[in-house]
């Protein structure tokens, strides 16, 4: 690690190697340190929905969630020829269960899914994309292992100092020096010992696969405000529907809680009974890095000229990493981003309200 890169990433998760990957294609020299291994963390562990339209979702995140989203077929189009591993869209629809007093409503839930529990519930159907990240991690890697970029696992960076021509970087394997660096490190973020008021934690995510029910199996996410539902049509995965996901303030404990998975797939039975007595095929936990306002903190690190940070991404790192990438990095280089970049600057964080 002798030779001074351009850009230093801490953090291999979908963000850190998607802005590599963009930064690579400036032809900036790039060094991604990860703690541990790869692409082992929330980047899959996630559903995968391309949620650009969830009504759940903060405002401020619709510009960059379509930009996001515009990104995606590129993306893939460029892993599947650089990598020679397919990925692709598994569903192209999702229906959005809706309180019944809403009013920007379209059909009754059973009338769209004929097994579904009877009642005044209505949806929106909404055209959103879903794909498998355990599809997407592994072809993401090749792309970046058969890149320019360097990629140096099990090597967590233990302190950032900026100097005046530089970055000083103290990691496991020694120090090192670098252009500028980004935080990509997730719910571990490096960012709070330069900004104190920047939290980034980790919200647990517990997860469930069971076989898909028929009322799934062409390829329909069913959403709504407790619980989400996944098929997957195609991959390792076929025949499985996810459903998803506690949201809790556990710090760093991934165990897994038989009652809240349960809790899980009650709630999905509540709107599809056909799943009340499925069997439990898998259970997994993930921990979503949040910011107090749930939005990214996208950009650079206020007072310094060198430092930035991309994290914060909660429940859309998979929506939003193509976006993120290429708006910090056009960020990096001077250039004005495709999507302003107000909302999630950093330094919102540095006067907070008293």
């Amino acid at each position: 690690m002798k030779q001074r890169p351009d850009v230093c990433i801490a953090g291999a998760g979908i963000i850190g190697l998607t802005l590599a990957l963009a930064l690579d294609r400036r032809n900036l020299s790039v060094l991604v340190l990860s703690a541990g291994n790869a692409l082992a963390e929330a980047s899959v562990a996630a559903a995968g929905m391309l949620a650009v339209n969830d009504p759940e979702n903060p405002a401020e995140l619709l510009a960059l969630s379509h930009y996001s989203r515009s990104l995606y077929p590129a993306l893939l189009a460029s892993l599947n020829t650089r990598a020679h591993v397919p990925v692709s869209f598994q569903t192209h629809s999702t229906l959005q269960v809706l309180p019944s007093t809403a009013t920007d409503i379209a059909s009754p839930l059973h009338a769209l899914l004929p097994h579904a529990a009877p009642g005044d519930l209505r949806v929106l159907s909404l055209a959103e994309e879903s794909l498998d990240p355990r599809e997407l991690a592994p072809a993401l890697l090749v792309a970046v292992r058969a890149s320019r970029v360097r990629l140096h696992t099990t090597t967590p960076v233990h302190s950032v100092h900026e100097t005046a021509n530089s970055v000083s970087i103290k990691t496991v394997a020694g120090d090192m020096e670098a252009g500028l660096f980004v935080d990509c490190t997730g719910a571990w973020s490096l960012s709070s010992a330069h900004l104190p008021s920047l939290r980034i934690v980790p919200r647990k995510g517990q997860m469930l696969t069971v076989p898909t029910p028929a009322s799934l199996a062409q390829g329909i996410v069913l959403r709504s405000h407790a619980v989400y539902m996944v098929p997957r049509l195609h991959g390792s995965r076929a025949g499985q529907t996810l459903i998803g996901a506690t949201i809790e303030d556990a710090g760093f404990d991934r165990s897994l809680d038989d009652r809240q998975l349960h809790a899980l797939l009650e709630a999905a039975a509540a709107l599809l009974p056909e799943l009340r007595d499925a069997p439990i095929l898998d259970t997994w936990s993930g921990l979503r890095p949040a910011t107090d306002d749930l939005l990214p903190a996208l950009g650079r690190l206020p007072g310094s000229r060198r430092l930035f940070v991309a994290s914060g991404h909660y429940r859309n790192g998979i929506l939003l990493a193509p976006g993120s990438a290429e708006v910090l990095a056009q960020s990096m280089l001077g250039e004005a981003p495709a999507v302003p970049l107000h909302a999630f600057t950093p330094g919102r964080f540095a006067h907070p309200p008293s």
